[in-house]
């Protein structure tokens, strides 16, 4: 399985610009300020690439939940992202759900999955045979789902 590749575009701003970083048209567009070596620059261009997902996934993330969770009729209490090291989400036993921006990098079908998965545990809070039944009653084909994440856990672990 490979992840979608895109163009990257690093451009020098003025020193006192925000940094940033769009996709345009398949190409991330990076604008960096003032003057750096190699390294800093690397260091830059990786934070505002991150940040750059981190946005989207709270945006893809809610929009996401709120679907799955009108038809689980439950919604958790509150919807982190967070960059963790070994998990791609997490649900606490109070409601709170956190999912790893890097989820964002897979295929939505993925991402659906690990969504489906937390909220899933808004009504089973271990994984009973009645939690992996409910999760198989909205993603039908959850296991193989399951499997791809494996992959993704291998291609993800030197991005930080």
């Amino acid at each position: 399985m490979v992840s979608p590749e895109f163009l990257l575009k690093v451009i020098r701003s003025s020193p006192e610009a925000e940094e940033k970083c769009n996709l345009v048209n398949g190409r991330f567009l990076i604008e960096l300020n003032g003057q750096s070596d190699g390294n800093s620059e690397r260091a830059s261009v990786k934070k505002v690439l991150a940040d750059w997902y981190v946005e989207h996934a709270k945006e893809k993330i809610a929009e996401r939940v709120e679907r799955f969770a009108q038809q689980l009729g439950r919604w958790p209490r509150s919807i982190k992202i967070k960059n963790q090291k070994k998990q791609w989400g997490s649900c606490s036993g109070n409601g709170n759900v956190r999912f790893n921006w890097k989820i964002i990098m897979t295929p939505i079908s993925v991402l659906d999955y690990v969504i489906v998965h937390e909220l899933c545990h808004l009504l089973h809070p271990h994984h009973s045979p009645q939690f992996w039944n409910k999760v198989q009653s909205i993603i039908p084909d959850y296991k193989k789902k399951r499997d791809l994440l494996k992959e993704y856990n291998y291609q993800m672990e030197g991005i930080s």
